[in-house]
């Protein structure tokens, strides 16, 4: 376990060494925020080279998993491209300052040879290839997502992607169903405009606004199978395709802006007044097994009630 995410990203770190588990203790934003780039390509890559202090350099087939516990919400900076590495995982006060809780955890599991050896036979029994069947456990298809993961992802989002996410909202808005082509000029005033009613730091000038948008264009909004944006050969005027950027935008937020705008002008008819009124009570049933002691849930371990992360 490490006290501070620095030890890890020091030149001469070999935590990962003969280890399969590294555990950092309230990591902290700016340091993770800094190396983020370094850590997507530790939790990616097979391999990893070790420079140890006063010996040779040398490569380490990498096998660990990355544990950190945190209070800043933004710390691995997850973006729209990479769903694949992390997954983060909110958690509550619930049971803060509970000691009749941890001290039954520490004496019946904890400090429980009996009791960590049920748990550790259901884990290593645990059938992980019907959970995830292409044995890939960086599959985006089998990998679970938290909301509080897309709700950072979302603040990390490049604002480019934003603004033209809300210029197919006011094209759906006011009912128009064609593309646009737009000069440099046009297409950055427009930008400039959006960042003034969406209260948006603007940060580029007209040059760099515009290559910008060429790297958007080609590592999101034209990858994939989509193609949203088109640039003429003298890269003078810049073509919005209204039905790809639909297409993106539905696959990028999981729903479809003109099914979500329908449903929410429509009354809750009474099959889903009661699946709202079912869903309160699963919360309180929820809340209330959070108050079985730890000795109580062992006694009713389920190998098959553990879900299975990467």
């Amino acid at each position: 376990m490490l006290s501070s995410a620095k030890q890890l990203y020091n030149a001469h770190s070999k935590y990962e060494l003969q280890n399969l588990f590294v555990l950092v203790n309230e990591a902290s934003g700016v340091d993770e925020f800094e190396n983020s780039e370094i850590l997507k390509t530790r939790a990616k890559e097979p391999t990893l080279h070790v420079n140890p202090q006063k010996n040779q350099s040398f490569e380490i087939n990498n096998l660990c998993d990355y544990d950190m516990t945190t209070n800043n919400q933004n710390v691995v900076k997850p973006t729209d491209d990479s769903r694949r590495r992390f997954l983060q995982i909110e958690t509550t006060s619930y049971y803060s300052k509970n000691t009749d809780f941890f001290t039954d955890y520490c004496d019946n599991i904890e400090n429980n040879p009996i009791a960590l050896r049920q748990i550790y036979n259901g884990l290593i029994t645990f059938d992980y290839k019907s959970v995830v069947p292409s044995l890939n456990f960086q599959d985006v298809r089998y990998k679970p997502t938290t909301n509080i993961e897309d709700h950072v992802r979302q603040s990390n989002r490049d604002k480019i992607i934003c603004f033209f996410e809300d210029w197919v909202k006011d094209h759906l808005h006011a009912k128009c169903s064609s593309d646009a082509k737009y000069t440099n000029d046009a297409l950055f005033k427009m930008y400039i405009k959006w960042c003034e009613d969406a209260r948006v730091k603007m940060d580029f000038n007209k040059i760099s606004f515009g290559m910008q948008v060429t790297v958007v264009m080609k590592k999101q909004l034209n990858t994939a199978g989509f193609s949203c944006i088109k640039k003429d050969t003298s890269n003078s005027t810049t073509t919005l395709f209204l039905s790809e950027l639909i297409r993106y935008f539905k696959e990028f937020n999981g729903f479809d802006f003109q099914q979500a705008e329908v449903s929410a002008n429509k009354l809750p008819t009474e099959d889903q007044k009661h699946t709202c009124s079912s869903s309160l009570c699963a919360i309180r049933l929820a809340t209330k097994r959070q108050k079985v002691s730890p000795r109580q849930k062992l006694r009713g371990f389920n190998p098959s009630m553990i879900p299975l992360h990467d």
